[in-house]
């Protein structure tokens, strides 16, 4: 089924959290969960930089990435505890650290957009990286963060093939 389906039935409730790699279309999907969804839609990587007046790879270059991580934590702490319902657009490094990925899957439904390494590094060429953690010899880093990441995905309530399936599919969804 596809999201612009009339059929489609969005969650009306709940706490929905999605995680995965850089460039796996978590941002594409947040922007069309964001017109069919009856309650916020937080783009964390956004919500950071409304709240610190800063980009994130600003955040990265003058305060460094443990300080981006606690920032993300505080954020993520405070929509969860301000906001009964919402779906979160986690950035790529959220559930890795500070425990992040207990606090979500305990928090509601984490969702494992999920994207071959192959797909993830032709999008890279495509693409203006102007990500902190990818400014040098973004194929190995993607390719070092993947297989450091992959285990923590993988431990998400759903995975969506977003490459397979398109971003117009949003399927194995828990029963919430």
């Amino acid at each position: 089924m596809r999201l612009t389906d009339s059929a489609f039935n969005p969650p009306s409730f709940g706490r929905w959290f999605i995680w995965g790699m850089p460039l796996s279309g978590k941002t594409s999907l947040g922007k069309k969960l964001k017109k069919i969804i009856p309650f916020p839609v937080f783009d964390l990587d956004k919500e950071l930089e409304k709240r610190f007046q800063k980009t994130v790879p600003e955040i990265f270059e003058t305060e460094g990435e443990e300080a981006f991580r606690k920032k993300e934590t505080e954020m993520l702490w405070s929509i969860i505890k301000d906001n009964p319902t919402f779906i979160i657009i986690a950035g790529g490094g959220t559930p890795c650290y500070e425990n992040n990925d207990q606090l979500m899957l305990s928090a509601g439904n984490c969702i494992f957009m999920h994207t071959s390494m192959d797909e993830i590094l032709r999008r890279s060429k495509e693409m203006d990286m102007d990500r902190p953690l990818l400014a040098t010899n973004p194929q190995k880093r993607l390719s070092e963060l993947y297989k450091k990441r992959l285990p923590v995905y993988q431990k998400a309530h759903a995975e969506f093939f977003s490459e397979k399936e398109g971003l117009d599919y949003f399927r194995d969804l828990p029963k919430s």
